[in-house]
């Protein structure tokens, strides 16, 4: 008794200690969860309770309700939705901000030129203001009053054809709003509106053609000119980019070129076969810039091609002649003169090359000298024309006439230079465009107009270093990028596609792109083998990517622009689209749907009949084993079997002793019956019964039925034992 009682007070003071150990446990639980909770609390920010929220939910203004010690939370502040801010609607003066939050909240922006000088905090583009002190271009805020639908507000003021710099940064709603810490920032550029500017036109008369000088100055452009009779109504704009009269004829003359910002280029009016001598012509001409902004109407200028030469005097007229001379007192004739000496035979050698010679020289970006020396007095005559033309070689004679060269179209000069015995003479031959590759024909005679009998051919590459003007498109179509180029030379357009929409890449960059960070999303090269026409290549990018294009063209002569080319907004692929719906399951099967009756009278009809035929088989085996017929025969046929084995054995025996050479006796047909054999009829009964009753016969009728062939068998059979049975007696 006195041991149960210990018992039970262990086991109740146990229980004690446990409960007092769970409810230890509990409060713990409790004084760690109430103390996170004001820890969210104290923090901005931070994730509020189930209770907290409902305190603030019941409040009704956004305010937190009085947890614990009641302390308010300010709220955090807005995150920026996929995609935004940006910038959109560019026009010549201006663009629109546009951002999406995913709160209500305030967004603040300002727009200063580009390059900027000075990193700009949140404050400072809250407060409108660049901490530098320098003025800021534009600046303001506006709201945005619903979670994920975006607002915009418009800049203006702007310059057109400028790179701008737009800094935005958001805030949230409310009584104490919260302002984000990362200021976003990106590149805008104005559109340009206006034609490029003209800042120099000159020009000079160079014999029935007119040579124009032209540039540029605030930005690269294509000059289209035409020359129309003084006095004549001016034509259009459209009239003289199409090389038209006012009447819409074709002009005297006309022509177009691509013009850097800056850089003066000379153009003539070479092969213009309807300009004459002292004509007075007004050039109309008008500028396009890479948008295609012309002006409203052409400007003109007043130029004349050079007088007429003077004509060429008449040759003198012939002296009179001499009175005869007095006739001699002396009758007598004069002694005879000896004959004159024959004259001296004519030369007929061409002149010769001088090593050396000819030769070009002084190449510059539009001019070259030509250097010729001959071994005699002589002239060379030449001329130039463009390499790209591949006109045939003219003849010796064609280029001393100068009047039916080949090809006027792309002829560019011509002429004839006098060569003195002993000295070299030089040419300098101008007025080409920048960096042309050319192809000068010579030929030379003496002064007794012996003629070289071959012409001398010899490539020219003027100095180019004009950077190429190019264009450029970026077309996406759903996940592939179209990149578009057209350049006014022949090169090599580099590109980059760059996910960091605010990374401005350099042209050196873009040459080499870099191997580590940053690194290009993607980026390559494409030849562009015609000059003035769209070039265009296919870029994969895939789902989900924001990204810029940055474009460099680069000529053969490694001449290129240092500015990029840049899309003028960053490209989006947008999502990958949602994956295809399954097939619907194909349809099942038709079944034949047939009477549950009827299947089953089948199924019983079919196995009744099976089990029937069964049954009689086995009737039929059991009769025929159960026969007494079929006892006697099976009797007989085993022996027979045991003779005809017996048989075998003495007919093996015999043969043996044949061959071993022990019989000596004459083998005598003989009728005797083997012993241990029954009489014929017996015999002849069992092998007819054993052969005829497979067949179904009944042993009568196999005996009835026997044929001569088996009474001839059984009796050679009969005498073969008899035979065997002799032999083996008398051994």
């Amino acid at each position: 008794a006195r041991r149960m009682a210990t018992t039970r007070r262990r086991t109740s003071l146990h229980a004690r200690r446990n409960r007092a150990c769970v409810a230890v446990v509990v409060c713990v639980v409790a004084a760690v969860a109430c103390a996170v909770d004001a820890v969210g609390d104290a923090v901005v920010g931070a994730p509020a309770s189930w209770a907290t929220r409902r305190s603030r939910d019941a409040t009704g203004d956004g305010e937190r309700g009085r947890v614990g010690r009641g302390r308010a939370l300010l709220q955090a502040a807005p995150n920026d939705v996929a995609g935004y801010p940006r910038a959109r609607a560019a026009t010549t003066d201006g663009f629109d901000v546009e951002h999406a939050l995913d709160a209500p909240g305030t967004v603040y922006y300002v727009v200063r030129q580009s390059p900027p000088t000075t990193v700009l905090s949140a404050a400072n583009v809250k407060g409108g203001v660049d901490p530098s002190g320098a003025p800021v271009a534009a600046s303001g805020s506006f709201s945005v009053t619903s979670a994920g639908v975006a607002a915009s507000a418009t800049v203006r003021g702007l310059l057109e054809n400028r790179a701008y710099v737009l800094s935005v940064v958001s805030e949230s709603s409310g009584a104490t709003p919260t302002l984000q810490s990362t200021v976003q920032t990106q590149s805008v550029m104005t559109v340009d509106g206006t034609a490029p500017v003209v800042s120099s036109f000159t020009h000079e008369a160079r014999g029935t053609e007119i040579a124009m000088t032209v540039a540029l100055g605030d930005e690269d452009g294509t000059f289209y000119y035409v020359l129309q009779l003084r006095g004549s109504t001016a034509p259009t704009v459209q009239q003289v980019v199409d090389g038209l009269q006012n009447d819409g004829t074709p002009a005297l003359a006309k022509g177009s070129a691509y013009l850097a910002k800056g850089r003066s280029q000379t153009l003539v009016t070479t092969g213009s076969v309807a300009l004459n001598y002292g004509g007075e012509y007004t050039a109309y001409y008008v500028t396009e810039d890479r948008h295609g902004n012309k002006p409203a109407a052409p400007t003109s200028a007043n130029v004349d091609t050079a007088p007429s030469p003077p004509s060429s005097p008449s040759p003198p007229p012939p002296p009179n002649p001499s009175p005869p001379p007095p006739t001699p007192a002396v009758a007598q004739p004069p002694s005879p003169s000896p004959p004159p000496s024959p004259p001296p035979t004519p030369e007929v050698d061409a002149p010769r090359y001088v090593a050396g010679s000819p030769a070009i020289t002084n190449v510059q970006q539009t001019s070259f000298d030509l250097e010729v020396e001959l071994s005699e007095t002589g002239v060379a005559y030449y001329a130039v024309y463009d390499r790209a033309a591949a006109v045939a070689m003219p003849s010796g004679a064609v280029l001393k006439t100068q009047t039916s060269l080949p090809s006027v179209a792309f002829l560019r000069a011509f002429g004839s230079l006098d060569v003195a015995n002993g000295s070299r003479s030089t040419r300098t031959i101008s007025g080409f465009s920048e960096g042309a590759e050319l192809v000068i024909f010579i030929v030379a005679e003496d002064d007794l107009q012996n003629m070289m009998s071959s012409t001398t051919v010899i490539d020219i590459n003027l100095i180019d270093d004009i950077a190429p003007a190019a264009t450029f498109d970026a077309v996406l179509q759903g996940t592939s990028l179209k990149i578009i180029v057209n350049s006014n030379e022949i090169g090599e357009a580099f590109y980059v596609l760059d996910t960091d929409t605010q990374m401005q890449w350099t042209t050196t960059q873009i040459l080499n792109p870099p191997a580590g960070t940053p690194s290009p999303f993607k980026s390559g090269s494409i030849n562009i083998t015609q000059a003035g026409a769209d070039v265009s290549w296919t870029i994969s990018i895939g789902y989900g990517y924001e990204f810029n294009v940055f474009v460099v063209v680069v000529d053969r002569y490694d001449n290129f622009y240092p500015v990029v080319l840049k899309s003028t907004s960053a490209l989006s692929t947008g999502p990958a689209p949602p994956p295809p719906p399954p097939s619907p399951p194909p349809p099942p099967a038709k079944r034949v749907e047939r009477d549950p009756g009827t299947l089953l009278t089948m199924f019983v009809g079919t196995y009744t009949l099976l089990g029937l035929l069964c049954l009689y088989g086995c009737y039929r085996w059991l009769q025929k084993c159960s026969g007494t017929q079929y006892r006697d025969n099976l009797m007989k046929r085993r022996a027979f079997d045991a003779k005809g084995r017996q048989f075998q054995g003495k007919q093996y025996n015999l043969a043996k002793k044949s061959v071993d050479g022990e019989t000596t006796s004459t083998v005598r047909p003989e009728s005797d019956i083997i012993k241990g054999y029954a009489d014929y009829e017996e015999y002849d009964v069992m092998e007819a019964g054993s052969k005829t009753h497979v067949g179904g016969m009944h042993y009568k009728e196999a005996h009835a039925t026997k044929n001569a062939q088996q009474v001839s068998r059984e009796h050679r059979l009969n005498r073969l034992l008899n035979l065997s049975r002799r032999v083996e007696k008398e051994s």
